[in-house]
């Protein structure tokens, strides 16, 4: 059949990462045994790819639970904590053989979905952006 010959890989991840403030420097610091800035508790990956005669596609998402951005994670109007987001990529390329090397080209669509989020407080991160791979392999 056709699909004999490819190649498919599959895998995925998932972390948790409790990373707390255990040192004490005040009685006003309320931050002892909070969640450090900019560390999600939550964090995962899928990644798929399927190969076929030199040719490739493939897409991965990525998500990133909620992070706080104040020491003692609270969360005012003035203190803000960062959604969540599930970034999606999708991408396809074809690998030539140059006797012993190898010639790589890669299309990649990026933000697939048009997330709006933001990794640092008050730094948005681009939409959905595209990229072009060359790869040269010796």
């Amino acid at each position: 059949s056709k699909w004999r010959s490819c190649l498919i890989n599959i895998s995925g991840n998932y972390t948790l990462t409790r990373s707390t403030n255990e040192s004490d420097t005040g009685p006003n610091d309320y931050s002892r045994g909070s969640q450090l800035v900019y560390i999600p508790v939550h964090r995962s990956s899928f990644h798929m790819n399927i190969t076929k005669s030199g040719y490739f596609m493939g897409s991965s998402m990525a998500y990133t639970g909620r992070r706080h951005t104040q020491p003692s994670n609270t969360s005012h109007d003035f203190l803000i904590v960062l959604k969540p987001y599930l970034l999606t990529n999708l991408y396809l390329g074809k690998d030539f053989s140059l006797g012993r090397n190898t010639l790589g080209l890669q299309f990649s669509v990026n933000n697939l979905i048009n997330t709006s989020y933001q990794a640092v407080l008050s730094r948005p991160m681009p939409l959905r952006n595209y990229s072009l791979r060359i790869k040269w392999k010796i």
